[in-house]
């Protein structure tokens, strides 16, 4: 997670005591101090400056602060503070060599090593960073109305930055051993935890900073309600539920696995809502972060919830129109809506757009623009990008589907089982490796290791899978056991299609040539019926229903059902040669 606060600490500090206050005039400054009265003596600079500072119009500082620095350039003060507003400016040489310009007038200068420190650690310098910032505390003088407790954070957070998570927890925790309601530090400390996968303690922590709410320098809450989202995102995660719902014991392996799946999903569900929840609540408090906002979509569009998605990717996408992983997430969306041709041009503008991709890499719009592609039937350029995905992340598991299912729509079948056969090595309970490869199988006429991929599939992680695609499995299930003989079997498979998604036209069909093939005539007739209501312009299941009926000695109807299908299909020789010899 690289959404990191450099502390920027706003110094209305090292005030002359007899310097003039400052009222309305403060407000006529445009720029370069060109409307400050001309006597103003160095003290009124100096705390205009100051005012500046604390007001973060740091670039009007910088032109008062340089006059200031004219009045007297052997003032260290001045110099530690003009080393804040290029920080600020984020002009890091400049910065540092303003620091040192400090120290040079006044060696034992915590504030201005402080200052350096910070620079350091924006340029990368971090181990210098780690060094200037213990260096401010071994002095420990000359702090202004800061403290120690910024210099342990601005210590954490290079330590941080350098991925030394151990102690910059230790370094943050010396922090708030010193300034106990230091929310920024807390906010820190929960991003550090959630980097080390300590999700609950993560929360914990962001909560506490949020009920102290004091003392957020230049950052605010609206980034700890964004770190809470992405903790609870994080936590909601499969592979960490399924460690809390220990198979029930008593009780059959089926009703075993569905009582855990249901309690998985009950945990999963609460654990993303409040993700979403807290997404809503920062851009609620800053509705400019184009981040939370993409974050909030690309989670949305996980749990199948689209016209949330696209008012978030909307506002994200308003505030950067070229932000990366925006763009990304909006092909993601559409792939999963089947509009490839609009996803492939949002890819095509995320991989031309600012390069940001968050927590993710080059790698995923090269997935989803496969997937549109594939979605196009222009498979060989789909399976060019997505193999340039895999050379980028190799245990990538959307990139793995994606190739598998690309080789199975291309009949390169072994190809498409070798690429499952990677994917569930990387990820065993990944519903959709286990769903696709139950397809491959049966392309190869493997029936049953299809069914046993089928019963994994169910078996696997099923917890955001909505309920019309488990359906599905159990109608491919059911092909595949009329296709070994197992009618029975097959029956039962289509019983449960139904329970999940009574509208399944291919669930009902598929009941009723299995009870058509046992003879049971009256309930294939029902089930044919069923099909026909659902999707009347299916010339077949109009047939079919016409020789039930047939059989059923009910001739008028069986005729009807025959005129259904020729109004249809004209052309379906064996409806029409089956209504002939009914007239």
């Amino acid at each position: 997670m690289k959404q990191l606060w450099l502390c920027l600490i706003s110094i209305s500090v090292f005030l002359a005591s007899n310097a003039p206050l400052l009222q309305a005039q403060s407000a006529s400054v445009k720029n370069s101090g060109e409307s400050v009265p001309v006597n103003a003596d160095f003290n009124y600079y100096l705390n205009l400056c100051n005012l500046l500072i604390n007001q973060q119009k740091y670039a009007e500082a910088l032109a008062i602060c340089d006059r200031t620095i004219n009045m007297k350039k052997k003032d260290a003060v001045l110099w530690a503070m003009r080393s804040e507003i290029l920080f600020n400016l984020e002009r890091h040489e400049e910065a540092i060599a303003s620091a040192l310009a400090a120290l040079q007038l006044r060696k034992n200068f915590s504030f201005a090593l402080l200052q350096q420190c910070r620079s350091e650690s924006a340029l990368g310098n971090y181990e210098k960073a780690i060094a200037t910032c213990e260096k401010a505390l071994q002095i420990n003088k000359d702090w202004g109305k800061l403290s120690p407790a910024v210099a342990w954070y601005n210590k954490a957070l290079a330590l941080e930055l350098s991925k030394q998570f151990t102690p910059a927890l230790a370094a943050y925790e010396q922090a708030l051993k010193l300034q106990p309601n230091y929310s920024l530090a807390l906010a820190s400390q929960c991003r550090v935890l959630s980097t080390t996968a300590e999700y609950n303690l993560a929360i914990s922590t962001c909560n506490k900073a949020l009920e102290i709410n004091q003392n957020w320098e230049n950052s605010s809450s609206a980034q700890v309600w964004y770190l809470l989202g992405l903790n609870f995102q994080r936590w909601g995660k499969y592979e960490i539920v399924r460690s809390s719902c220990p198979p029930p014991s008593n009780v059959s392996a089926e009703i075993a696995t569905i009582q855990t799946n249901e309690c998985i999903k009950k945990i999963r569900l609460d654990r993303l809502q409040s993700a979403i929840d807290a997404y809503e609540k920062a851009v609620a408090l800053n509705p400019k972060d184009a981040k939370a906002w993409t974050q909030q979509a690309a989670l949305l569009t996980e749990l199948n919830r689209y016209t949330q998605s696209k008012i978030a990717l909307e506002a994200a996408l308003k505030l950067s129109p070229n932000y990366s992983f925006a763009l990304a997430t909006q092909c993601a969306t559409l792939n999963k809506l089947g509009n490839y041709q609009a996803a492939l041009a949002a890819c095509d503008s995320a991989l031309q757009g600012d390069g940001r991709w968050d927590e993710n890499g080059l790698a995923y719009p090269l997935v989803q623009r496969s997937q549109a592609l594939s979605g196009l039937g222009q498979h060989e350029e789909a399976l060019a990008t997505v193999e340039r995905a895999l050379s980028l992340e190799s245990d990538l598991i959307q990139a793995w589907n994606t190739q598998s299912v690309i080789f199975w729509q291309m009949q390169k079948y072994p190809e498409a089982l070798q690429a499952n056969d990677r994917l569930l090595k990387i990820a065993p309970n990944f519903f959709s490796a286990w769903f696709n490869r139950g397809g491959i199988l049966r392309a190869m006429k493997q029936n049953e290791s299809a069914v046993q991929a089928y019963d994994r599939a169910l078996a696997s992680d099923i917890t955001l899978v909505s309920a019309n695609t488990l359906a599905d499995v159990w109608v491919n299930r059911s092909t595949a056991l009329w296709d070994l003989g197992k009618y029975e079997e097959a029956i039962n498979s289509t019983t449960a299609a139904i329970g999940l998604n009574p509208n399944s036209v291919i669930a009902w069909f598929n009941r009723g040539v299995l009870l058509d093939t046992l003879k049971r005539y009256p309930e294939a007739a029902i089930a044919y019926e069923k099909a026909a209501l659902l999707d009347p312009k299916q010339d077949q299941i109009w047939f079919a229903l016409g020789v039930v009926l047939l059989r059923l000695n009910r001739n008028q109807d069986a005729l009807i059902a025959f005129e259904e299908a020729l109004k249809i299909n004209p052309n379906n020789a064996s409806a029409k040669q089956n209504r002939d010899s009914l007239l």
